[in-house]
């Protein structure tokens, strides 16, 4: 592992630290940190945005498909509610969406 790439695991290790400690009362801010781990996280392992973009793409896909199956009667099953986990997953995935859009406007 080159130099920089030690460098930047350190940094992504302090930044999750600082994320754990953020998502008990800075939930916005967490958010923020998120997005920074995970453009670091692409970083690191050569992700490109528009590869981020087709997997936020195929789980949406997937969610929909999921909520809209159908029981045996036809009738729609309800989603179960989605685990805190995911849901922040979400949260972050959709806020990666919106700023690759920015970063895509600006560019």
């Amino acid at each position: 592992m080159k130099s920089s790439d030690q460098q930047l695991h350190l940094v992504l290790l302090s930044l999750q630290s600082c994320q754990a400690i953020l998502n008990e009362k800075c939930c916005d801010t967490a958010n923020l940190v998120a997005i920074a781990i995970l453009d670091l996280r692409m970083k690191l392992n050569g992700i490109t945005d528009s590869e981020l973009k087709a997997l936020c793409e195929k789980i949406l896909d997937d969610q929909s498909r999921q909520a809209s199956e159908t029981i045996s009667d036809g009738q729609r099953r309800p989603a179960p509610p989605p685990h805190p986990r995911d849901a922040h997953a979400m949260r972050t995935l959709s806020q990666a969406q919106n700023a690759l859009k920015r970063r895509h406007a600006t560019a």
